[in-house]
């Protein structure tokens, strides 16, 4: 697939401003807190070769571009809609974006479009299936990672432990796509907040 972005970090596309940034929803649901990696998700990822690790990586990357020159058209919903860009069937590879989606529908929608559309994996990144999750999912899925050893598609959550998480995704260069709220989605720093809780791993 060609994606049109060979440097991470979209650098040709503009940070937030940081001055006037309005504060993330945050998921309302929270489940018990174990973050230790789902059954399975290890040899899944071991399973993986340099090239398709890649090839789904630039896929997170081609999907944020399309959310982050799509701004006014990606909605911001914590309702039923939040799914639609996975059971409405959006492929990053046909330029194609959801319409509505909140922080952790959002990850889900790029990781769906690299690991189950690219690769064709199960869900490794809420263990719903490809049809559910949040932040509390997320936390129980995938590999904590350092923030010095952090990769493009690596998740990083936000927050207390316990309700309003927030979730974005790693772009490269020290960057994120984050859909926090009506005014997303939005290129930030990594450390666009400072209360880091978790920084996840899924391929």
């Amino acid at each position: 697939m060609e994606t049109g972005i060979d440097q991470p970090g979209l650098p040709d596309l503009p940070i937030a401003d940081l001055e006037h940034l309005p504060p993330d929803e945050g998921d309302a649901g929270a489940i018990g807190l174990e973050y230790e990696p789902a059954d399975g998700v290890a040899a899944v990822m071991a399973s993986l070769t340099p090239d398709q690790r890649a090839s789904a990586q630039a896929v997170v990357l081609h999907g944020a571009r399309l959310l982050l020159t799509h701004t006014a058209q990606v909605h911001y919903t914590q309702g039923p809609q939040r799914w639609e860009g996975i059971t409405d069937r959006r492929y990053v590879r046909d330029e194609e974006y959801p319409s509505y989606g909140d922080c952790s529908s959002t990850a889900t929608w790029l990781y769906w479009n690299a690991l189950f559309a690219h690769l064709g994996m199960g869900d490794v990144v809420n263990g719903e299936g490809w049809k559910a999750g949040f932040t509390g999912t997320m936390l129980q899925h995938g590999r904590a990672v350092s923030e010095s050893a952090v990769e493009v598609g690596d998740a990083v959550i936000y927050g207390p432990a316990g309700p309003r998480q927030h979730v974005a995704v790693c772009i490269g260069g020290g960057m994120v796509v984050s859909h926090g709220g009506p005014d997303g989605p939005f290129k930030l720093p990594l450390r666009y907040r400072s209360d880091v809780l978790s920084i996840r791993r899924y391929f």
